[in-house]
């Protein structure tokens, strides 16, 4: 969908692209360290979150949201350094005496999808529009504090839904690092193409394994992955008989 697409009455999704310059969203990404803003609130300039992290230094990451100039508390409620990928959830508390895209939200009554979240120094938000002039306006005051353009633009109100951080650092730690060995070559073969290119004997071959361990691995990791996405976005319904 496109911007020029959009009316009075069709109502419309957009994901926006942010970075902020020496914000504690843009260098946390200089770690390779990812995250959301689960939740997070306003009153006048008071604002309180729940920032969840992954990575492999996480520990950084909180020293830097520590020193961020207008947090003015971070308390960390969880955190595993015991995973390939390392995971905390902090809750934060902070003054905002200056503008902030999470300022300009709020105060212009934009609803919000939750959770906001960053990659790679840069941070989404996901937020609904009713026109045109809403939308320019919004990109306008954004444009004014920091770095912005529009990641995508959907009609309704709906947005794809993202993996839980959390959740996430689980799934990794469950799959073993030689499944991971296995599925990254079967996947890089074509084992999954419709015609298979490459079978279990020759991938056995490549990993120096006999090919019935190589059928084990992929089964598991695929096992693996299956439970967690039934177990994650079909919830309801998982583990029901018919």
């Amino acid at each position: 969908m496109d911007s020029s697409e959009l009316n009075e009455d069709r109502i419309a999704s957009v994901r926006l692209r942010i970075r902020m310059t020496d914000d504690w969203t843009e260098r946390i990404g200089q770690y390779d360290i990812q995250g959301d803003i689960f939740t997070a609130s306003l009153l006048d300039t008071h604002y309180k979150a729940l920032v969840r992290l992954y990575g492999e230094d996480v520990s950084r990451g909180i020293e830097i949201i520590e020193k961020a100039p207008y947090h003015t508390r971070v308390d960390v409620i969880e955190q595993s350094l015991d995973t390939t990928h390392e995971y905390a959830v902090l809750f934060v508390t902070a003054v905002f005496d200056r503008m902030t895209p999470f300022r300009i939200l709020t105060e212009n009554e934009y609803l919000l999808f939750e959770p906001s979240f960053f990659r790679n120094g840069w941070f989404y938000i996901d937020t609904l529009i009713w026109n045109r002039d809403q939308l320019s306006f919004l990109i306008d005051r954004l444009d004014e504090i920091c770095t912005v353009s529009i990641e995508q633009l959907i009609s309704g109100a709906e947005f794809s839904t993202l993996p839980n951080p959390l959740t996430w650092s689980t799934l990794l730690s469950e799959l073993t690092d030689r499944q991971m060995e296995v599925l990254s070559l079967a996947l890089e073969r074509g084992y999954y193409d419709q015609p298979s290119r490459v079978s279990l004997e020759e991938l056995g071959t490549e990993l120096d394994l006999h090919k019935s361990t190589v059928g084990e691995h992929l089964n598991r990791a695929t096992q693996t992955l299956a439970t967690f996405i039934t177990e994650n976005y079909y919830p309801a319904t998982y583990g029901k008989a018919d």
